[in-house]
């Protein structure tokens, strides 16, 4: 079987994308901001997660990435947010930093 990549997101989460870049660290301008978005979702799958999970407390709305993981059947969720990384996996879910993802896919990173 061949190994295949998607890209799940959801409208709620799209929106969290928008508003983090919004912050100043990232120096980006609202019309930085509008491609970005273009270009995520034309590389996404939209879904309607079915599922309702709270394992994150002291940031209830990343519970959303985990349910969207969840319902795309994802086997990693990249991200940079402690209280996901922390948690290193959810169910069959490998959780790993943007740095760790690139290493675990190209030999030339390890």
């Amino acid at each position: 079987m061949k190994n295949s990549t998607l890209l799940p997101s959801a409208q709620p989460a799209i929106e969290e994308f928008v508003r983090v870049l919004g912050y100043r660290k990232f120096g980006i301008s609202p019309q930085e901001i509008a491609p970005l978005v273009d270009d995520l979702m034309s590389l996404s799958t939209i879904m309607h997660p079915r599922h309702t999970v709270d394992v994150v407390t002291r940031d209830p709305t990343d519970n959303l990435f985990l349910e969207i993981a969840l319902q795309g059947k994802c086997s990693v969720l990249v991200s940079e947010d402690r209280q996901l990384v922390d948690l290193r996996r959810y169910r069959r879910t490998r959780i790993l930093t943007p740095a760790t993802f690139v290493r675990s896919c190209s030999p030339h990173y390890s």
